[in-house]
């Protein structure tokens, strides 16, 4: 992908970080290719105490909602794995942990 993120965010003023993403994901990742493609979060439970977590995991559950009205929302795939010891991690930080942990990123999770 042939884009600067930073000089792209920072046009982008006005907006929530919510929306730039969506906005971005929307508009500069397919700008070169149509191509399917898979964004692989690791270690996810580490982002629970980071104050962007909700606003960040809210804007990949409106893509997937709205993947109906947005077409190259069906060509994003989000792998949201969480650390090997993730059970002992504070999830009471967030509405958006996971409830069960894996070894290994099994599945394709879609948001």
């Amino acid at each position: 992908m042939d884009a600067d993120i930073g000089v792209w965010w920072d046009r982008a003023a006005g907006i929530t970080a919510n929306e730039k993403l969506i906005e971005f994901f929307n508009t500069e990742l397919f700008r070169h290719s149509d191509a399917p493609v898979v964004i692989f979060l690791d270690e996810i439970d580490s982002t629970l105490k980071l104050e962007y977590t909700d606003d960040f995991f809210t804007a990949i559950r409106a893509m997937y909602n709205q993947r109906a009205a947005v077409t190259n929302n069906n060509k994003i795939a989000f792998c949201l794995c969480r650390g090997r010891h993730a059970e002992r991690a504070d999830q009471t930080a967030s509405n958006h942990s996971l409830q069960r942990g894996y070894d290994y990123c099994p599945a394709r999770f879609r948001a």
